[in-house]
């Protein structure tokens, strides 16, 4: 039954609105510490946000209908002041970070759940807000990639669970180079 229920989730995210096939490899720069490569679906639309300092390189990705936000930055041990022997691991990040904040703010829809990220693995967790995000979704993914010395930050606002379905098929399949 939970194979069942697995191939036919994996067949609605294949087919779901914004995830066709007629995808495009397209490289972006993150900042100065790297780059990634993503399959990008052609209904999307992207732009690189230069950063005006020393700071994250970061990428929205928005499907034509507006249905959600990702942004892909990448945090340099060094840039945050921790060396990279230190570096917590996303999955203690995401705990530490996205799953505290203020009672009756949000709901927690997951706890820390794994997912295939480029080179390595990536952890997410989702919640439900209280209101609305400024862009008027109700809910809310995090993710992180620890490849390296470098910590890719995934976010996105939603108002389905299948949107951040696309996200993480695509920057699953992101190939990253990162310094």
């Amino acid at each position: 039954m939970a194979l069942r229920a697995a191939a036919c989730s994996l067949l609605f995210v294949a087919c779901a609105p914004g995830f066709a096939a007629d995808a495009a490899a397209k490289r972006y720069q993150l900042g100065e510490t790297g780059a990634v490569e993503l399959d990008v679906p052609a209904n999307w639309s992207d732009a690189p946000l230069v950063p005006s300092k020393p700071a994250p390189g970061m990428l929205v990705l928005r499907p034509a209908d507006g249905g959600f936000l990702a942004i892909v930055g990448t945090f340099p041990a060094s840039l945050v002041g921790v060396p990279s022997d230190a570096f917590p691991s996303p999955k203690e990040l995401l705990a530490a970070t996205f799953g505290s904040a203020s009672p009756g703010q949000y709901e927690l829809l997951s706890g820390v759940r794994e997912f295939r990220a480029g080179q390595g693995r990536g952890y997410y967790m989702m919640r439900k807000l209280a209101g609305v995000t400024p862009y008027g979704h109700k809910l809310q993914l995090q993710a992180f990639i620890h490849i390296g010395s470098q910590l890719v930050s995934v976010m996105a606002d939603a108002n389905d669970e299948a949107a951040f379905q696309r996200v993480l098929a695509v920057i699953g399949k992101g190939r990253f180079s990162l310094e």
